[in-house]
């Protein structure tokens, strides 16, 4: 019975770690693509209308 529920324990963690560095990863990346948009949003705002 423990060894199951020490099996379990280890993929639970191990899910919970792959989670958590998805979660980071997405987190780096959607930090270049608000970057990028408010870079674009001044560009377009000094720009003016034609761009």
């Amino acid at each position: 019975m423990l060894h199951i529920y020490i099996l379990v324990r280890d993929v639970l963690l191990q899910i919970k770690q792959t989670f958590t560095q998805t979660l980071r990863g997405l987190m780096l990346l959607a930090q270049p693509a608000e970057l990028i948009c408010h870079f674009l949003q001044l560009l377009h705002k000094h720009a003016g209308p034609n761009v």
